[in-house]
């Protein structure tokens, strides 16, 4: 959890500044202004970020309907009577979300619709504050709205460019990398995932750790890590491009001896580490990947030139 000195501090850590691209509607840049406000009253009463939350699931189910509205999708029908009856969240995706193309899209808005029913339905009263999952929910919601708000030919060229660098990572996935960006240099043993959004390229990685300067009695596992790339190209056995920061970045291939020694040490290192402690791990990867990911494209929409912010 966060270290909160003061009012000033928590605005900086845990009050999540929305940056939306020039065709979300500005319903729903108003509506993301009072998810701002619940979120900065929370440091004087915690349960308000929850209320945030809760804003911010509404907001979804708004731009469903505004997107609906835009491709003539009706949200309601009449009954016999004249009277209105509202479609199901689940059908207005259906008919947003009817190419292929458009699946991920579907399974995020599907997602974060369950997430919505699910609060709108209490059993008890309970909040979390920023911690369990609110926060960087939050976060995945302002994805969301943004990729909902694309042109379909956006999200056609999307899914071309994942096509085609899923080929290539494939090549590089289980293999030994180097990560060499200014003067760092990290070695990771395997790509988990990636995603691309624009012209960025978004891994999320699992380092090797040096066995040497780890403590003699802990099992310890490396932190996964995300890399985002700017302007990606894959060459051979390598991606390159730059990071947000305007730096160079490169994933290579690696053979170098000193490297591969490292790495056989890792290897020894884990085998001497229970089963059911690695199975641990590897769920905790498996759940966490698709966070870091999300993390990387909401950091992305902070730095691009695409996207401001709303004020």
């Amino acid at each position: 959890m966060h270290q909160i000195n003061n009012n000033e501090d928590y605005a900086k850590k845990l009050v999540i500044t929305g940056y939306f691209h020039d065709q979300v509607p500005e319903d729903v840049i108003k509506a993301y202004e009072t998810v701002e406000y619940l979120m900065a009253h929370a440091y004087y009463y915690w349960p308000m970020f929850d209320e945030a939350f809760n804003k911010m699931l509404f907001t979804i189910e708004m731009g469903i309907k505004l997107k609906a509205k835009q491709l003539n999708i009706p949200i309601y029908r009449r009954k016999e009577n004249g009277e209105r009856w509202y479609r199901r969240l689940s059908l207005i995706i259906d008919d947003i979300c009817d190419e292929d193309y458009l699946r991920d899209l579907k399974k995020k808005l599907e997602r974060s619709a369950g997430l919505r029913d699910m609060k709108a339905h209490p059993k008890q009263n309970s909040f979390s504050g920023p911690s369990g999952g609110t926060h960087r929910n939050i976060k995945y919601c302002i994805n969301i709205l943004n990729r909902l708000f694309r042109g379909r030919e956006w999200h056609k060229q999307q899914q071309k460019k994942i096509v085609k660098a899923k080929e290539s990572i494939t090549n590089l996935k289980n293999e030994l990398l180097v990560v060499e960006s200014g003067e760092r240099g990290e070695v990771i043993r395997s790509i988990l995932d990636f995603d691309i959004i624009d012209e960025a390229l978004f891994v999320v990685c699992l380092p090797v750790l040096d066995v040497r300067k780890l403590e003699a009695k802990s099992n310890q596992f490396p932190h996964l890590k995300s890399f985002s790339i700017l302007d990606y190209q894959f060459l051979n056995d390598k991606v390159i491009g730059r990071t947000l920061d305007g730096n160079d970045i490169k994933i290579s291939l690696t053979n170098d001896k000193e490297v591969r020694n490292a790495y056989s040490r890792f290897k020894k290192y884990l085998k001497e580490i229970p089963e059911e402690e690695m199975k641990i791990n590897l769920n905790i990867n498996a759940i966490e990947t698709p966070w870091f990911l999300s993390n990387a494209e909401y950091q992305y929409l902070n730095e691009s030139d695409f996207f401001s912010k709303y004020s």
